[in-house]
């Protein structure tokens, strides 16, 4: 870790979880020093520049630590949805069976060519069109960001002896990843749908609640 993140002149920088929705800082090394002599440097970092900031931290201190990713067990399972997310109104057999239509502006007219970005409700990004079947809240606060952007593939958590850490929202769970399970995550995404009628092209994101206390997630590499 640099010292030169303890410059005066940069005493005024807080650092941020996802304070933008593409965080460029995914290091420890790049969330400290890169463009410190920027005056609009933000450092604005994801969860693995965090677990390793953590982790650098402990380690200073004679703590050993592991860092630990996390992402959905389930293939289908693109992404996972960190608290707090209202489900409203379900759609009857099926799988994801909270539907909410979006604009196709940021969306290949032709085909889907990426998942569209949940962000959160204020985020003029994010318009639904018709009824909302689902809708994020203002959930756990992360790092220097009161609602970070909460739509993940997967998550860089520490762990320390059997207790869990995430020091991407400054929380720890005891004894197992089940735990930080149940209790950071409201559901899952899966693909975005496309539907034909008479012609004309609708889509639709698509999401299921999570099921408290069956293990949804698992370790996995970075």
């Amino acid at each position: 870790m640099s010292l030169q993140w303890f410059d005066p002149k940069l005493s005024n920088k807080t650092l941020t979880y996802y304070k933008n929705i593409d965080p460029f800082y995914n290091t420890t090394n790049i969330v400290l020093e890169a463009q410190v002599n920027d005056a609009n440097f933000e450092p604005d970092g994801e969860c693995a520049a965090y677990a390793q900031l953590f982790g650098n931290a402990l380690l200073h201190q004679g703590i050993s630590s592991d860092i630990v990713v996390v992402a959905p067990t389930d293939r289908r399972h693109l992404f996972f949805l960190v608290k707090n997310w209202d489900f409203i109104s379900a759609r009857p057999n099926e799988p994801f069976p909270y539907w909410n239509q979006v604009i196709d502006e940021y969306i290949d007219q032709d085909t889907i060519s990426g998942l569209h970005e949940i962000r959160s409700p204020n985020d003029t990004y994010n318009q639904w069109i018709g009824t909302v079947s689902f809708q994020d809240k203002e959930g756990v606060p992360g790092q220097g960001n009161a609602n970070p952007y909460s739509d993940f593939e997967k998550h860089y958590i520490v762990k320390i002896g059997e207790i869990y850490f995430d020091p991407s929202y400054g929380n720890g769970y005891l004894n197992s990843l089940q735990s930080w399970e149940d209790q950071a995550i409201d559901g899952f995404r899966g693909e975005d749908v496309v539907i034909i009628e008479n012609g004309k092209k609708t889509y639709w994101v698509t999401v299921v609640k999570k099921l408290v206390g069956q293990t949804q997630m698992k370790r996995t590499t970075p």
